[in-house]
């Protein structure tokens, strides 16, 4: 009972907290804090912006426990600086600025080791690249002017509706929805230049996990008499002395401007016309012609790799009807996520893919709904023309992709389980629909024949109604936050595109297809025109083989053939998967081929993962098989009583019939999410599948072995360096 007590006053505080209830707004919650030291008004304040504060923190530092000191420096400085925040709903944007500015002081202090220490997290949002971009993001969003970045703080880092945003900030929706545009509008523009693609990148931000609720009560103490941690104190006093000061740097600068005008006023009005006696000035002699100065440095765009991965292709789309030489096409695989077009609704003519029964899809964008039912993951193999030094591309345009094989699988892991969610939350709407009936028919009978129902049967069925209203708001919850994932997931996937910011001409490729690179990694560089493009390509350029997992190598070397004969000192047996391959050990001047195998990582924990997965797809079949028997079952007993009452009207009750109408619609609904649960799974042991392959390494050019960088037995991690290759002259 007391756990029961504690559950539902956790979800009082919640829906007191939720801004979009009739509860107090931001600026009425911090007047009554500011002059009062209300604590139920700051608690519902911390309850309300705390997962934003955390995800910017969380964001910025790699450390859970740097992030959580972040997060109470942010709202101690919130207490001792609540009489100077500005009112009118900026509350968000005021601790989003300050979140920020702590964090980046936060991380300024930690050592190379601490920063390199990363906890793990299932969340694809910190994966190693991801950390590396969402900081970009945070920073041109703190970047924005005030009437953007407070709406873009509370509907896209907080998730409040236009309406809420409306409320906080006092304008109307409409105001609210063309400064979220022009907001969106700027980011574009200024991450394009640093070479970031948004592409839902916004949303994403707030796929982070919540602060815990401990972290949250062991700041409301701090705020309220409890002991402060002093490294609390050093983050939240060094942000507030960097406040002040830059308030007195905006007065120095009014006050010098406003000197500057009143002198500038005062020559104007002084000035007077020369004496009518005297001589005309003589006319200035003209200067001689200045020298031209020198032109300006070139301007060269490094266009950087956005994940970590393996240079799929560096190639352009090609245009329609470009004849393209069979030596200079790839073709690849790639895949994007596509929504469902609704009745009457136009597209651009080759963004529309007809799909079966004459449905109609195109590609789905930022602005887009995030619907079950209505998307789609996309996988298409394409045509690509392969790019060389000295080819033209224009500013914005695909020129390269890194391999997204696991990134479409995590999509289509999304998808599914979003599928899943949302059967899940209409079999609990069809059992809160049939407790709902139940309690209906109790107070029918009561009110027919009083004292029928016993009080407590009558108090049982209302409790188990309350239990299953509470449960459909918890899988509507499910649904909005894998929605979420959904939209971080095809953020991530767009990411895997490499686009140049400018236009101009390819300077160098400093990756080719094939090669592993990092993210932020430079692919090519695009300029003017070279001088002399004959001679820029120069030597071949030597490959790097890496590595794209962590893990030790079993082998460096090349699988023997049958009939191969080598010195025991030169192989090497490794036992994997049930059987035992001979390999020879890689050495200096070895020739390779294309494609050919290379090395092999410690695979067994990847294969033990495949393992794992497929008994739990054999358990969501075994489930699926269940839920259908028990369909088919509820069907054929709502036939029986339907076949009764057309023999013997009235020989079924219409409580007990609807009842098992309802009972079979809710197996039906079970059927289905099982069937999505299966589906889940299926797409798991393909993603896992892929992580598997990623264990051997294969070259990504044919020529000579000329360096061997690890031996067997060695611990690599993902990008390292394995081997060196020199190209053959054959192409």
């Amino acid at each position: 009972m007391a756990a029961d007590g504690l559950r539902a006053e956790f979800r009082r505080l919640r829906r007191l907290a939720d801004p979009g209830s009739s509860g107090l707004s931001d600026g009425e919650l911090l007047e009554r804090y500011a002059r009062n030291a209300d604590e139920a008004a700051f608690e519902l304040l911390l309850w309300r912006h705390g997962p934003m504060v955390y995800g910017a923190c969380r964001r910025m530092l790699r450390r859970d426990e740097d992030a959580e000191d972040a997060f109470q420096a942010t709202f101690l400085t919130l207490v001792r600086k609540s009489n100077s925040v500005r009112r009118g709903g900026a509350v968000g944007a005021w601790l989003y600025q300050v979140a920020y500015r702590i964090a980046l002081r936060a991380r300024s202090k930690l050592t190379p080791v601490a920063e390199q220490v990363v906890e793990p997290a299932a969340n694809t949002a910190d994966d190693s690249s991801w950390r590396e971009l969402s900081p970009i993001i945070d920073e041109e969003i703190r970047r924005l002017p005030a009437r953007y970045r407070e709406p873009v703080v509370l509907c896209y880092l907080e998730g409040r509706t236009h309406s809420e945003a409306a409320r906080e900030l006092g304008c109307p929706k409409g105001t609210v929805a063309i400064r979220l545009l022009r907001a969106r509008k700027l980011l574009q523009k200024r991450l394009t230049r640093r070479g970031v693609t948004l592409a839902g990148g916004l949303v994403a931000l707030a796929a982070i996990p919540s602060a815990s609720a401990a972290l949250v009560a062991r700041t409301l103490r701090t705020a309220f008499g409890g002991p402060v941690p002093v490294r609390v104190i050093s983050l939240s006093e060094g942000v507030i002395r960097a406040m002040s000061f830059t308030r007195v740097k905006a007065a120095i600068a009014a006050l010098l401007l406003t000197t500057g005008l009143l002198a500038a006023s005062t020559a104007f009005l002084s000035r007077e016309a020369p004496p009518q006696d005297q001589p005309p000035p003589e006319p200035e002699r003209s200067a001689p012609p200045a020298q031209s100065t020198p032109a300006l440095a070139e301007q060269v765009a490094r266009v950087p790799a956005l994940r970590d991965g393996v240079v799929q292709f560096v190639g352009a789309e090609i245009a329609p009807g470009e004849s393209v030489p069979a030596e200079h096409r790839i073709v690849a695989e790639t895949g994007k996520l596509l929504i469902q077009m609704k009745e009457g609704e136009s597209g651009k003519g080759k963004e529309v893919i007809l799909g079966v029964a004459g449905t109609r899809w195109r590609p789905w964008r930022d602005d887009d709904p995030v619907e079950p039912g209505r998307l789609m993951l996309y996988r298409i193999k394409k045509g690509f023309r392969r790019l060389n030094v000295g080819d033209k591309v224009k500013a914005g345009e695909l020129v390269g992709h890194i391999d997204p094989s696991l990134a479409l699988a995590d999509l289509a892991i999304k998808l599914a389980s979003l599928e899943a969610r949302e059967s899940e939350r209409r079999v609990s709407v069809k059992t809160k629909e049939e407790a709902e009936r139940r309690l209906a028919a109790m107070e029918e009978s009561m009110r027919r024949v009083p004292g029928s129902v016993s009080k407590d049967d009558y108090e049982g069925a209302k409790l188990t109604v309350r239990r299953y209203q509470e449960e459909v708001t918890a899988k509507q919850g499910g649904v909005r936050r894998t929605a979420q994932e959904v939209i971080q997931a095809a953020t991530i996937l767009s990411m895997h595109e490499v686009r140049t910011p400018l236009s101009g001409t390819i300077r160098t490729l400093e990756s080719e297809t094939g090669d592993a690179v990092k993210a932020l990694d430079t692919v090519m560089s695009v300029g003017p025109p070279l001088r002399s493009p004959n001679g820029a390509a120069g030597a071949v350029k030597e490959r790097v083989v890496r590595s794209l997992h962590d893990g030790v190598l079993v082998v460096v070397g090349t699988p023997l053939k049958n009939s191969e004969v080598v010195p025991s000192d030169d192989t090497l047996a490794v036992t994997g998967g049930g059987k035992t391959v001979r390999y020879r050990r890689m050495r200096v001047g070895d020739t390779v081929e294309a494609g050919q195998l290379i090395a092999r990582l410690d695979d067994r924990l990847a294969r033990s993962e495949v393992s794992l997965l497929e008994a739990s797809l054999e358990a969501a079949n075994a489930d699926r098989r269940s839920a259908i028997k028990a369909k088919e079952e509820a069907e054929r007993r709502v036939s029986a009583m339907e076949e009764s009452m057309r023999r013997i009207p009235g020989s079924v009750s219409k409580d007990d019939y609807e009842g098992a109408k309802l009972i079979a619609k809710r197996y039906f609904e079970e059927a289905i999410a099982f069937t999505s649960a299966v589906r889940v799974c299926e797409e798991q042991i393909k993603r896992a599948r892929t992580v598997l392959a990623g264990y051997e390494i294969h070259s990504p050019v044919g020529g000579v072995v000329r360096e061997v960088l690890k031996q067997a037995g060695e611990a690599v991690h993902p990008i390292d360096p394995i081997l060196r290759i020199a190209p053959s002259a054959k192409p």
